[in-house]
């Protein structure tokens, strides 16, 4: 609470991340905090998706209570099912993960889900057909290109940096394409 008092004049957009925000049994309690205190109009999740039940109780809980605030969730998903629970160290999350993006999707209008999608030593090959079972098999509708940086818990080799470079140049071109074709927003 005396965080947000003391932004109440300044914050208008809350980025929320991790480890994993949906971990806490209070982040109802935060976010009702902030919004209530700071009056935002748009909070950022960046989410693994592992909590779909908590996730559909947010969106029901706090994002009806909040109309007038844009409710935005960033789901990482790094690669095929299979190989995303491989990446991630857990077992079944890619399911948790496409379940917790289908609830966001089907709530509240000013809820948004989205996909982050990180261009990385593990997928740079296949980033391409990644993209392609998001948008087309799993009807992700909003796609965000990330590059993998040498920070924390990655270490980028120095013979690789430009085909991950490549690799993120070819995705953000194909996204910036299907989006002035409107097929994605």
């Amino acid at each position: 609470k005396k965080i947000s008092l003391s932004l109440k004049d300044s914050l208008v957009h809350l980025n929320i991340t991790g480890g994993e925000p949906f971990l806490r049994s209070d982040l109802d309690q935060i976010v009702s905090t902030f919004i209530d205190n700071c009056g935002l109009s748009s909070i950022i999740f960046s989410t693994n998706g592992s909590y779909p039940k908590r996730i559909k109780k947010f969106t029901e809980d706090i994002c009806k209570k909040y109309p007038d605030v844009e409710f935005i969730f960033q789901f990482s998903i790094d690669s095929f099912p299979d190989e995303h629970d491989v990446i991630r160290k857990i077992p079944g999350l890619s399911e948790k993960t496409f379940e917790s993006y289908s609830i966001v999707k089907n709530s509240s209008k000013n809820c948004l889900a989205t996909c982050n999608l990180t261009v990385s030593e593990q997928n740079y090959s296949k980033i391409l057909e990644i993209y392609n079972f998001l948008t087309k098999k799993k009807n992700i509708e909003t796609i965000n290109p990330i590059l993998v940086r040498n920070e924390g818990v990655f270490s980028v080799k120095e013979d690789i940096k430009e085909k991950l470079l490549s690799a993120y140049n070819d995705l953000t071109n194909l996204i910036t394409s299907e989006i002035r074709e409107k097929k994605l927003r």
